[in-house]
């Protein structure tokens, strides 16, 4: 019957010798040709029945070893294509236990015989199902299981990478981060192994592993520089948050200076706006021998505003205390402290570049954003220097409007005149050094980043609040302030009253300047939901400049430490 292709009929007939004969020395051959006729008539439901009801009984493939092994390799066969199965099933309904249902079933296949050639996809796909199951400590299993015993598999390479992924979702990233290093120094050929070593350093950095960071982010440059420039600039401008959160300036301009050198044409345009400008800053900072104060290299000397005021008394009657200045000590009084020259003049050479190099961003580009941030920084710096020149300009000195009695007309009118013109030369040559710093700013505020804009917004208020203060806070001349007593009355109360109703009447309209500045800035501020040490400026300077109107909040509020600053080049390569 065989050998007319008659197999339906030939089945009966070998399934009864099995049966009837199962020790006989042609049972052992009816059995081969039982399964070989159910395969070749597709009847696979029926070939792993009879291979399972082998399978159960021992007896009968006792010293029957190839038997054994064939019967073992259709059960291995029939599991594949189940488990397989389920899989399918498990990508179509993204149900996660449908995923953990399809692991299992490749992992009894392993379990069920541990020694077959193929396993290694077997380990493999169970542990992708596990990891798609989210099941990952499980699939962290299974990809350990064929890096031990699947060393040399090509498949191993795969897992390896998965290996370290894992370890990632549990927030294992140091052990996330040995794996993926493993894999790439392992598999350097492979498509993915520059992503792996990648997100070795993103993890890497997240636990402050600043050597190993470093060292993996070279690894990766000379590994995969040649094939990936445009990757290997990325990784190598990445380097640079490490240098500033380890605080070392110098390492921070030496870095970013090689970047340029070496990855400037290939990481393009806009990291060489950022390099440039980040460079300009440290710069533009260490010119300054003092502590800076809002950004100016300056000290200051003020009070605390308040709203009361104190009148001195003696034996019960009003004593008149000339007071040093016209304004109350709530306004800034400060002193210009000056830069150094060469710093100052490099700083301002690396902002110019950036300027020139922002002329060839385009908004595609990855950090477009942070350019325009650095150029917009650059150019607010740019615009301090003229700031400072603005605040450095000396308020005359012994102005005198005279004492304001007739019989010192004549004096008064002639003291009054010379005082007048050179307070009114001071004015213009005051007024027109604001204009130039304003107009600085203003071009900040074009260029439309709001962390500038608010900057410079801030700025402008300074510029006419600094005009004011400096009305308010000069110092009242010796003579001015100097007792003289006529018929019981002291006149230096009336020279006084003439010196300040001066002053106070060109301070006044700039003080209500300043506030309108500063209010502009808190609301820009809201409006655009950005808040920085620029804008709690403004709504310090509104309740020092104004108290009863703008009272200084009384909240208490910390200072965030889990926040990026406002660029961070992130990832060193590529993540996606």
């Amino acid at each position: 019957y065989l050998r007319a292709e008659q197999l339906a009929v030939a089945i009966p007939i070998l399934r009864e010798i099995v049966r009837a004969h199962p020790r006989s020395d042609v049972a052992e051959f009816a059995a081969n040709l039982l399964l070989d006729s159910y395969n070749r008539l597709q009847q696979f439901d029926q070939l792993v029945a009879f291979a399972n009801e082998l399978a159960n009984d021992p007896s009968f493939l006792r010293d029957r070893d190839d038997l054994a092994d064939v019967v073992r390799t259709i059960q291995g066969q029939a599991a594949r294509r189940h488990a397989e199965t389920l899989e399918r099933a498990a990508h179509e309904s993204k149900e996660l236990d449908q995923y953990a249902l399809a692991g299992a079933a490749y992992l009894a296949i392993y379990n069920a015989n541990p020694e077959a050639t193929d396993n290694d996809e077997v380990l493999y796909n169970a542990g992708v199902c596990f990891e798609d199951g989210r099941s990952i400590g499980v699939a962290i299993q299974m990809y350990s299981l064929l890096k031990k015993y699947y060393p040399n598999s090509k498949i191993t390479a795969r897992a390896t990478a998965r290996l370290g992924k894992a370890f990632g979702d549990i927030a294992f990233y140091d052990r996330a981060a040995e794996e993926l290093e493993k894999y790439a120094a392992k598999y350097a050929g492979e498509k993915d192994a520059h992503d792996a070593m990648s997100d070795a350093v993103f993890y890497r950095k997240g636990l402050g592993d600043d050597a190993k960071a470093i060292e993996d982010t070279k690894y990766y440059i000379r590994t995969f520089g040649t094939k990936k420039p445009a990757e290997a600039a990325n990784a190598h401008f990445s380097l640079v948050s490490i240098y500033e959160k380890q605080g070392d300036k110098e390492a921070v301009i030496k870095h970013l200076r090689e970047y340029i050198r070496s990855h400037g044409g290939k990481g393009g345009a806009d990291k060489r706006v950022i390099a440039h400008a980040k460079i300009g800053q440290i710069l533009f900072e260490q010119s300054c021998p003092v502590k800076q104060v809002d950004g100016s290299c300056v000290k200051i000397t003020r009070e605390r505003a308040v709203v009361t005021k104190k009148v001195k008394k003696k034996k019960g009657k009003e004593v008149y205390t000339p007071p040093k200045q016209c304004g109350p000590d709530s306004h800034i009084k400060l002193t210009v402290v000056k830069r150094d020259a060469g710093k100052l003049r490099q700083a301002l050479t690396e902002f110019a570049a950036a300027g020139k190099d922002f002329g060839k961003v385009s908004e595609k580009d990855d950090n477009a954003a942070g350019a325009r941030y650095y150029y917009a920084l650059g150019k607010n710096y740019e615009a301090d220097v003229e700031f400072e020149k603005y605040l450095d300009i000396k308020f005359p000195e012994n102005l005198n409007f005279g004492d304001g009695l007739p019989e010192n007309k004549k004096k008064n009118e002639e003291l009054t005149k010379k005082s007048k013109k050179r307070f009114e030369d001071w004015l213009a040559s005051k007024g027109k050094s604001a204009e130039s710093a304003n107009k600085k700013y203003e071009s900040v505020l074009g260029i439309k980043d709001n962390a500038n804009s608010i900057a410079a917004a801030a700025r402008l208020g300074q510029i006419t609040q600094n005009f004011a203060d400096q009305l308010f806070t000069a110092e009242i001349p010796k003579d001015v302030r100097a007792s003289k007593m006529i018929d019981g009355y002291d006149i230096a109360q009336d020279k006084v009253d003439a010196y300040c109703d001066a002053l106070t009447t060109a301070a006044e309209p700039l003080a209500e300047k300043s506030l309108a500045a500063y209010g502009i800035c808190l609301s820009k501020s809201t409006e655009l939901g950005w808040f920085s040490e620029w804008s709690k400026l403004c709504e310090r300077e509104l309740g020092q400049i104004k108290p009863e109107e703008y009272p200084t909040a009384s909240e208490l509020r910390g200072d965030s430490d889990l926040t990026a600053p406002v660029i961070a080049i992130e990832p060193p390569a590529k993540l996606d």
